[in-house]
């Protein structure tokens, strides 16, 4: 190993010897070579990142928090009692700096100026940025873009959290492919090019444009941060059951309208869905379900549900409800509503 690590010197390669051991020489030669920095306030998940990766032992860590320790936020676990009960305006980043720098002396840690951020992303391989707004996280995003530094907004709203990684405008790559020659099976590699969106097209963009396979937690962070626009007042301003109930709303608008709605829609959309349910159930009370019903839908779910029942599904897979959701013009929560009913006239649990 000493001939590999030649680039690590004794005391690291004895501190690191167990990481080294899991993902090799190279990877923390390069982790000793890499700066990162941190932009806006150290919450909780930015304190736990950077604890990660002055253990983990990159080569500097650069905290541009701004605020003075005794507003740091309650979840950020580097700023102790002592730290923030100390006056003369003690900053939340020089607090942070000197756990961080306890924790791993090999690491160089220092707290940077917040206001010059943008203009030395340069500096550095890697920006964690968290508690921006929209305009401060495109703004950044576009400086590392532009410099070439890996970018990750990471944030937490009450019971929903996100990371969003942004490592370039496009990524190169080889895939197979593989073709019958002379009755051979022959595999050729192609170059292939995926681009992704900037992260300002991203946030304000149509939910519609974003990869199906994107959480709904995308939409409900959209949410939050628009209704902290809404009320002016800054990013994470809102108190946590209030993130959580506006995150909650916009994921189940997202849910039922993902393909159409806005960030900025959920919200309204949530609303519209709310009224609707109030109207069929006031329905069903009046004249049975299918009084609430398009006629044309009852007959098709009357004709499909029986043969899922047979089937002893608790409920219809997300395909299958789906399926019917386009044929019968229905919402899936319409869709499931009818499949409970029918199973419980059936006698089931």
């Amino acid at each position: 190993m000493a001939a590999d690590a030649a680039e690590l010197n004794e005391e690291q390669q004895k501190v690191y010897d167990r990481q080294i051991r899991v993902w090799g020489v190279e990877a923390q030669r390069n982790l000793t070579q890499s700066r990162v920095l941190f932009a806006g306030p150290v919450t909780g998940v930015a304190a736990e990142i950077a604890k990660n990766v002055t253990l983990a032992g990159v080569g500097a860590v650069r905290l541009g928090a701004p605020g003075v320790a005794a507003d740091a936020p309650a979840a950020n676990f580097l700023v102790d009692a002592a730290q923030r009960a100390r006056g003369g305006g003690f900053s939340a980043a020089q607090a942070c700096v000197e756990t961080l720098a306890a924790m791993n002396p090999m690491v160089s840690v220092e707290a940077v100026d917040s206001a010059a951020v943008l203009s030395s992303v340069e500096e550095y391989t890697a920006v964690v940025a968290t508690r921006l707004s929209v305009a401060e996280a495109s703004a950044l995003a576009a400086a590392c873009r532009s410099a070439g530094t890996m970018l990750f907004v990471v944030d937490v709203r009450g019971g929903y959290g996100e990371a969003i990684c942004d490592l370039g405008a496009k990524h190169t790559f080889s895939e197979p492919k593989k073709e019958m020659k002379d009755g051979e099976e022959v595999t050729e590699w192609n170059e292939a090019t995926i681009e992704y969106p900037s992260l300002e097209r991203a946030f304000s963009g149509p939910w519609k444009d974003l990869p199906r396979k994107i959480s709904p937690c995308f939409g409900a962070m959209r949410a939050v941060g628009g209704a902290e626009a809404a009320a002016e007042i800054g990013p994470g301003g809102l108190p946590a059951d209030a993130c959580t109930a506006e995150a909650a709303a916009a994921a189940a608008a997202e849910n039922e309208l993902g393909e159409t709605a806005r960030p900025g829609e959920a919200a309204q959309a949530t609303q519209q869905q709310a009224q609707q349910q109030q109207e069929e159930q006031e329905a069903r009370g009046e004249g049975g379900w299918s009084r609430a019903l398009p006629p044309q839908a009852v007959a098709m779910l009357e004709d499909t549900i029986p043969g899922l029942l047979e089937r002893g599904l608790t409920k219809p897979s997300r395909d299958e409800a789906e399926m019917l959701a386009s044929q019968t013009g229905l919402t899936l929560q319409q869709i499931q509503d009818w499949y409970y009913r029918c199973r419980a006239l059936r006698g089931g649990n």
